[in-house]
């Protein structure tokens, strides 16, 4: 059982009496909405204890039993459920409140969707945005709820997010309020992040200004979306729209000032996974590896262009490529299965005829049962030069001999 590592801990750790449910926080749940986990529990009374549900009086979770020990529960805990540690004359010794935050689970994608949060907080969540900026074409952002923390009385979502080809993840914690709000915690207090309501709190930091827009991206096309605006900083407007039951889809920061102003940076979502729901738009049959399309035509500049373009009227920016130059790119999604619990390196490579590798780049796994990866694959050997006319293959290889090859046409 998963929470066999915690057992030890618990149980000698204890230098008075006391109990403990683990996890802290139940965030995964049956269909019903209930979770499970285990009562750990040490007491220096020199006589037998015994665990009770509710009260010192009410029904009993285990038998007598040793001044230390653990049981496991079922799938019946509901959140604020008491557990009471007595001893023989059923007199209370300790109490601990398990804590479970998860919904029962919907029978259909299209209904969860439809009456989701905004912001959909739980465990195992994880989003990938296609990232485009004034020095960066066609990278990519993952975002990801790795776990919940109790901190005070509140419950609190921790989000990593990591950058394509950086090892570095930030932090940062979310809670959900009442009528759909969300609240985010900066460093010792907690603001209101996100106000959907139809009467929003000013002191919000983004607010829905337009509710039941169709948002359209390459995850899929969502019917029940939200925008919103900001300025903050030195002249940074935010735009960007939130779907029901999904998250964030899209966003865009430009700059409000002169010859420089314009364009600075965007996110649209191409992948995610939402309370277990996979909302991904594949582009091909693989469940391996998956490219937009088999065909490209590089030859009439037809292909999506990776260059890097100059977004304001001030044109020196490191970085920007000439007007004019063509880059032709495709974006490619490996998706694993695995049954370990670390992760795993993959290779892609753009095969020519003669099994040359025209284009190379390592991606790494999450430690997830299943991981997905975007990648931008170049079709070019320098800028205004594509590769040639002709038959590839794109290919997809991990260290234990999985293999995945889609074929790729250029023309």
């Amino acid at each position: 059982m998963r929470y066999s590592l915690l057992f030890a801990a618990a149980c000698c750790s204890f230098a008075q009496t006391n109990i403990n449910f683990i996890p802290a926080v139940v965030t995964q749940c049956a269909p019903n909405g209930l979770g499970n986990g285990v009562i750990a529990w040490s007491s220096t009374n020199s006589g037998l204890v015994q665990v009770r549900i509710g009260s010192a009086g009410g029904p009993a979770l285990t038998g007598t039993s040793p001044a230390q020990g653990t049981a496991a529960t079922g799938e019946w805990v509901n959140d604020g459920m008491v557990f009471v540690l007595v001893d023989g004359s059923s007199r209370e010794l300790a109490r601990t409140i398990a804590h479970v935050k998860c919904s029962a689970a919907t029978e259909s994608l299209p209904s969860a969707l439809a009456s989701g949060s905004y912001f959909p907080l739980q465990v195992g969540n994880e989003w990938i945005y296609e990232f485009n900026s004034r020095s960066v074409t066609s990278a990519y952002v993952t975002r990801r709820i790795s776990r919940a923390e109790l901190i005070g009385d509140a419950v609190w979502f921790v989000l990593e997010e990591s950058f394509s080809g950086s090892a570095q993840i930030s932090e940062s914690r979310f809670r959900g309020g009442d009528s759909g709000r969300i609240y985010q915690l900066t460093g010792q207090r907690e603001q209101l992040w996100l106000d959907p309501s139809a009467t929003p709190d000013p002191s919000a930091v983004l607010t829905l200004a337009k509710s039941g827009l169709i948002s359209r991206t390459p995850a899929g096309v969502f019917q029940n979306a939200g925008s919103y605006s900001i300025i903050s900083g030195f002249l940074d407007l935010e735009t960007g729209t939130f779907a029901r039951g999904i998250g964030l889809v899209t966003n865009q920061h430009s700059l409000l000032t002169g010859s420089s102003g314009g364009f600075t940076s965007g996110l649209t979502l191409i992948y995610a996974k939402v309370d277990g729901h996979i909302v991904f738009t594949p582009a091909s049959n693989s469940l391996e590896l998956a490219a937009e399309t088999n065909s490209y035509d590089v030859s009439n500049q037809a292909t999506p262009n990776c260059a890097i373009p100059c977004y304001f009227a001030a044109c020196s920016i490191a970085g920007a490529d000439l007007p004019g130059t063509y880059k032709p790119c495709f974006r490619a999604i490996v998706r694993m299965g695995q049954s370990g619990s670390e992760a795993q390196k993959v290779d892609l490579d753009l095969l020519d005829s003669s099994n040359n590798s025209l284009y190379h780049a390592t991606l790494v796994s999450t430690a997830e049962p299943e991981s997905i990866v975007a990648q931008q694959v170049l079709l070019y050997s320098r800028p205004n030069q594509p590769f040639p006319a002709g038959s590839y293959r794109l290919r997809a290889q991990t260290a234990d001999g999985r293999l995945a090859v889609v074929p790729i046409q250029l023309k």
